[in-house]
């Protein structure tokens, strides 16, 4: 099945199927958005915020086998994708951030 058979399958306008771009009704969006509410609250997102904000990666060196040394770094790139997801769940974002530099910039005016 096409994508403009799905849509129509799936109840969507003929010219919402036509379009390609089938669009939600505004009461799944708000189903959706209460449910995001419901599974994510502020306060559990504010700490997976700060979570991500603070992720490290570990570096491991090994010589014949065994370990010989390990270092913490900042994982700036866990740290980006997490906070990107996140302002992007909350709308406050809509599109793609050109550099990790400028999401840390607007995470600190907020």
């Amino acid at each position: 099945m096409n994508d403009t058979d799905a849509a129509r399958e799936a109840g969507y306008s003929e010219q919402s199927a036509l379009s390609g771009k089938p669009m939600q009704s505004n009461a799944v969006q708000v189903a959706f958005l209460q449910l995001m509410e419901e599974a994510c609250p502020d306060q559990l997102l504010v700490k997976k915020i700060r979570e991500g904000l603070d992720a490290m990666e570990t570096k491991i060196a090994t010589f014949e086998g065994t370990i010989s040394d390990s270092k913490d770094f900042i994982s700036w790139s866990e740290r980006r994708a997490y906070l990107e997801l996140a302002l992007k769940a909350r709308r406050l974002i809509t599109r793609e951030p050109v550099e990790a530099g400028g999401m840390v910039n607007l995470i600190a005016d907020l």
